[in-house]
């Protein structure tokens, strides 16, 4: 409990949304017993989703953005996970650099 109250006390907004997919029964049972000790706004950060996660996450992320895996359209070289993707590296510009990087 120390931990996440050091993460609360100094970093509350370094977290926009978290989610845990494909999470057992057994993890949201002990959730729901730690979160009643949690900052309330870093609770309602947080979402624990089971198998049918797609359409929570497409709330929050565009499918073209959204990783495959996910059930998204997202198909970065090399993994999404992998991926330096974002608004400082559009994907043109990261399929030229993968494919340029091989020819040395």
């Amino acid at each position: 409990m120390q931990t996440a109250s050091i993460g609360q006390d100094r970093y509350p907004e370094c977290m926009g949304k978290f989610y845990i997919i494909n999470a057992p029964w057994a993890f949201s049972a002990v959730w729901s017993i730690i979160k009643p000790w949690l900052d309330e706004v870093t609770v309602a950060k947080i979402d624990i989703l089971g198998a049918s996660y797609k359409e929570a996450l497409l709330k929050q992320i565009d499918e073209e953005n959204l990783p495959g895996v996910f059930g998204g359209k997202c198909d970065c070289p090399g993994g999404c996970s992998l991926s330096d993707a974002g608004p400082w590296n559009p994907k043109d510009e990261l399929k030229g650099n993968i494919a340029n990087s091989g020819s040395s």
